[in-house]
């Protein structure tokens, strides 16, 4: 999907464009705003500068910017204006931090939080990914099988904190036989005893 921005910036003259169909692409019109004309003084100047700042910055997936009022060269640039480019995940991470350098407003601060959302955010992926492989398991998981002579002879023993040696288990079987399974219940069983 392409899309394209234009912006016209005449202050001391309103823009009349004779077909507005002129500007259709492959049969799409274009959206028309008029918010900033309402604009008066440096609120219009403000509406303007953000109007290039948008139009000029390196977006994701962008292909193609020109604007004749270069950012920062003509025009201070709003921290938040980056932000709210940001946050909209329209520019990358690394160009968030490019643009607050090049700011030279709140920098540390901007730099900062940055990194805190990229860390916090791979931090959730990572558990989020965590809980999928759990859940994936548990439904390989079945209920563990009690076999008397091994709680009697083998995990009873370790309900007694105190002993010299202990008695060993070895599970000998095929793949796919329940061997890990079997031996990964002993642990929650023993665990639940040590609870009470």
């Amino acid at each position: 999907m392409i899309h394209f921005h234009f912006m016209f910036d005449n202050l001391s003259a309103k823009v009349k464009l004779k077909g507005f169909d002129l500007l259709s692409f492959k049969g799409s019109l274009p959206h028309f705003s008029d918010d900033a004309p309402k604009a008066r003084g440096n609120s219009c100047k403000r509406a303007f500068d953000q109007g290039h700042f948008y139009i000029n910055v390196d977006k994701v997936g962008g292909v193609f910017k020109y604007s004749s009022h270069p950012a920062f060269k003509t025009y201070p640039v709003a921290p938040e204006w980056i932000t709210n480019l940001w946050q909209a995940d329209k520019i990358s991470d690394l160009t968030a931090k490019y643009l607050y350098v090049r700011c030279k407003k709140f920098t540390k601060q901007m730099l900062d939080n940055v990194d805190f959302q990229v860390r916090a955010r791979k931090t959730l992926e990572r558990e989020a990914e965590q809980r999928y492989v759990q859940l994936e398991l548990d439904k390989q998981k079945k209920d563990p099988i009690a076999v008397p002579e091994v709680n009697q002879e083998f995990l009873s023993q370790f309900f007694q904190l105190l002993r010299w040696r202990r008695k060993f288990l070895v599970l000998d079987g095929p793949s796919q036989l329940g061997k890990t399974l079997f031996a990964s219940s002993f642990d929650f069983r023993l665990r639940v005893h040590a609870m009470f």
